[in-house]
């Protein structure tokens, strides 16, 4: 009996605990950026359906690599695709002159730094790394 209930609260423990790391990131964009920003529009900016802000400037969007776990979880989270379907869909994409992908960053601080230098930039950092030279979305 006590080995049960123990289970069942190690289950339950981990069933909380999984969510909390599966979204440690935030959305970021240029803190000039006025326009509306929800995950939506971020998912077809990802998905290389929109190139330009509602408010007609061009989006310049970035990546991390593909081993991070905070990209991971963005692409499952936000954009609904795992990191190999992204890297195909890209693939074709780029091959029929459709779109060019997000360009890629090696780290958080990467990420901020091309973010807070261009009005039309998107990106995502593990939620620890955001500050206030970026505006935080999620």
């Amino acid at each position: 009996m006590r080995k049960s209930i123990y289970n069942v609260a190690l289950l339950a423990i981990s069933m909380v605990s999984f969510p909390a790391w599966a979204g440690d990131y935030v959305i970021i964009t240029n803190k000039a950026n006025t326009n509306a920003v929800g995950k939506d529009f971020v998912a077809k900016i990802y998905r290389g359906e929109a190139k330009v802000w509602p408010n007609g400037d061009s989006v310049a969007a970035f990546d991390l690599p593909d081993d991070s776990a905070v990209r991971v979880a963005f692409d499952q989270e936000v954009v609904g695709k795992s990191v190999s379907q992204m890297k195909a869909l890209w693939g074709q994409l780029l091959f029929s002159g459709k779109a060019v992908p997000p360009k890629k960053m090696e780290s958080d601080d990467e990420v901020k730094k091309a973010v807070s230098a261009n009005k039309g930039a998107v990106g995502y950092v593990s939620a620890s790394s955001a500050d206030a030279s970026v505006k935080a979305i999620k």
